[in-house]
């Protein structure tokens, strides 16, 4: 659908021009600028990405522009038409503040005059159906040259269709179809349809041919796209492939025609053909190792079968056979090649030579074992050793462990397809004893022992001389008090033992018991001083309370001077020392500390602290080694949960205001 866009007013002299047309997107779509009315417009282009809106610029490319009397057509737009048919859309002109500007080449320039249109009516054009075809022997390009249209039925007369706007279609044979366009759109349908002569050119025959003996492959290079052929190879046989292969009774030229067809003709075509069938010539080389021998043909003129006799009564088809003698010798080996056109045989001597293995071994021993290494020549494929102590072995290296030292007798048998051989040598085994020795250090009641014994040794026995024992190479032994101890060591070997025995001397001193302590409120350090290397600890902190740890800290419940006791001690003594320690808790008074209750004590689930000071305390809660274990604040009488607390005994530092207090409270 075109618009026009004709001069409102005088119309000359436009060299620059630009404008906005404006219109209803669900109607109609901008397609082009159509039928410039002025001169041919280089410079002007539409432009916009907004529905509805299309713009216009246009600068002339001479000085003077073109001249229109009001009225004159200036351009058509054409549109698309999207809407329903009789809908109307206005087509306007915008441009704030004026519709449009001008210039000219004199300097002028205004808005003297305008552009009009009108509301369009929104017509139908019916399509008009119209194409062209191109033909490429059977196959169809269909090319639509119609317009309007949005959709297309093709028809190609031969029962197939396509919905393509240009489609391209291949006939199956040649003749006369009528081809039939229907072009479609809202506004209506146009139907066109053309004959079309399906047949190309008649074929041009032509082949090649490549013999091979008696045997032709022919193939067919005719021109244009014959369907069929028709083959006679000169000596009564046909054949109707495309590419054949044919293959002769005898050697001679014969005249081979081929006739290609399609659905416009056919063509024929006729050449000699030589064929010559030549006999193959045998020929073979051959190789072998000890009795087995490979055979390889060398034959030419391509034979097709060959047959071998190996000149010891057996016979081979293979045509690289592979071949086993019984016996060395020499063998007069004959091969026969054949093909189609004939045979031809070859005779050739063959030596077979297979000595059988010469035996050699050597060995190397340590202690009872010895290892045996083969050297026999000539290929063995099998050994058979026999150590003289009542024992064989196939292995071609074996190692092998006599029971005692001596003299045998080893003797070895190599055997390969040709024959065996033997070699038997005397192989002298010694196996010392070791010689038993070891040192041994002393810190207290410890002992360490280390074995300084020569030669190999496999076990270990010892007697600590306190009816102790031990099978470790390097032990220690902790004994029980001081003495002088017999210690006897054996050491073993697979050729026996040897014994040594040495006094060691265990002397037990006591440690001298010594400590220092510190104190931090209710909590005390204590730290073991003891030279030496004391094994236990037993502490009295003087309250009634105990501990075996070496360092441990301890919480007392009140002020007070307590006798703290360490005892050191080691497997055979001990010795004890005593000390006081202070403990004096500043702002601890006895009213404080008689006025403040825990209850109950023992406790189960929950306990409360009660005090005639009242308000919050904060307690620090220690275990009886002096960690603490908790903090918290509480108030007066307030109860505290035990349920995530172990059963035992505890010492609860009380701040009341400043004023420390400590209780032990026990939790069952």
């Amino acid at each position: 659908m075109d618009v026009p866009i004709t001069a409102g007013a005088n119309f000359s002299n436009i060299t620059n021009l630009t404008c906005t047309f404006t219109f209803d997107p669900t109607k109609i779509t901008f397609n082009s600028m159509q039928n410039w009315g002025l001169s041919y417009p280089a410079g002007a282009s539409f432009g916009s990405t907004t529905p509805g809106i299309v713009t216009f610029t246009w600068s002339s490319l001479i000085t003077i522009g073109p001249s229109l009397p009001v009225g004159g057509l200036v351009f058509n737009l054409r549109f698309n038409v999207i809407g329903a048919i009789g809908d109307t859309s206005p087509v306007t002109i915008t441009n704030s503040p004026q519709n449009h500007t001008w210039s000219n080449g004199f300097g002028w320039s205004g808005t003297n005059f305008t552009l009009t249109q009108g509301q369009v009516a929104i017509a139908c054009i019916v399509p008009t159906a119209a194409f062209t075809s191109t033909p490429t022997y059977f196959n169809y390009q269909f090319n639509n040259t119609g317009t309007y249209g949005t959709t297309y039925a093709w028809d190609f007369g031969d029962g197939n269709s396509s919905t393509l706007a240009s489609p391209s279609h291949t006939y199956a044979n040649a003749g006369m179809y009528t081809v039939c366009l229907i072009s479609s759109s809202v506004c209506g349908a146009d139907t066109t349809c053309s004959t079309v002569n399906v047949c190309p050119n008649p074929p041009q025959a032509n082949f090649s041919s490549s013999p091979n003996q008696l045997t032709v492959a022919f193939t067919n290079s005719s021109l244009y796209a014959p369907v069929a052929w028709s083959w006679d190879f000169g000596d009564g046989n046909t054949s109707t492939m495309q590419n054949p292969n044919h293959t002769y009774a005898a050697n001679g030229t014969y005249t081979v025609c081929m006739i290609a067809s399609n659905g416009c003709g056919a063509d024929t075509i006729c050449q000699p053909v030589s064929v010559t069938c030549v006999s193959p010539t045998a020929g073979f080389s051959s190789s072998s190792n000890g009795l087995a021998s490979s055979f390889t043909s060398t034959s030419t003129g391509m034979p097709t079968s060959w047959s071998w006799d190996f000149g010891d009564g057996t016979t081979s088809t293979s045509q690289n056979p592979s071949h086993n003698y019984l016996t060395q010798g020499t063998y007069n080996v004959c091969l026969t090649a054949t093909n189609v056109c004939g045979t031809n045989t070859i005779c050739q001597n063959v030596t077979i030579f297979c000595p059988p293995p010469s035996a050699g071994w050597a060995n190397n021993s340590a202690g009872l074992t010895a290892t045996f290494t083969d050297f026999t020549s000539n290929t063995p494929s099998a050994w058979n050793w026999n150590f003289g102590d009542g024992t064989t072995s196939n292995q071609q290296n074996p190692v092998h462990a006599f029971p005692s030292g001596g003299t045998y007798n080893v003797c070895l048998i190599t055997t390969n397809q040709c024959g065996a051989d033997t070699l038997c040598q005397n192989v002298l085994i010694t196996c010392p004893t070791p010689t038993s020795a070891f040192s041994n250090s002393v810190n207290g009641l410890n002992a360490t022992f280390t074995n300084t014994t020569s030669g190999t040794t496999s076990s270990w026995l010892w007697n600590f001389g306190d009816g102790n024992t031990s099978t470790m190479q390097n032990p220690t032994h902790t004994y029980t008090a001081g003495g002088t101890f017999n210690v006897c060591f054996i050491a073993t070997n697979a050729c026996g033992s040897d014994t040594t025995c040495n006094s060691v001397t265990i002397v037990c001193q006591a440690p001298v018991a010594s400590f220092t302590e510190a104190t931090t409120a209710f909590t005390a350090t204590f730290t073991n001083t003891t030279p030496g290397s004391p094994t236990s600890w037993f502490w009295d902190f003087g309250d009634g309370a105990t501990s075996t740890v070496q360092n441990p800290v301890h919480v007392y419940s009140a002020n007070g001077t307590y006798n703290a006791c360490l005892t050191a001690s080691i497997g055979c003594d001990s010795t004890a020392t005593c000390s006081n320690v202070l403990i004096d808790v500043i702002g601890l008074d006895e009213l404080s500390f008689n006025q403040l209750n825990i209850a109950p004590n023992p406790a189960n689930d929950y306990y409360s602290i009660s005090s005639t000071f009242g308000g919050n305390m904060i307690v620090k809660m220690h275990n009886l080694q002096g960690k603490l274990i908790t903090e918290f604040d509480t108030k007066n009488e307030e109860k505290i949960s035990l349920r995530e607390w172990q059963s035992g005994s505890y010492i609860l530092v009380i701040d009341l205001n400043g004023t420390l207090v400590s209780r032990k409270l026990i939790i069952e």
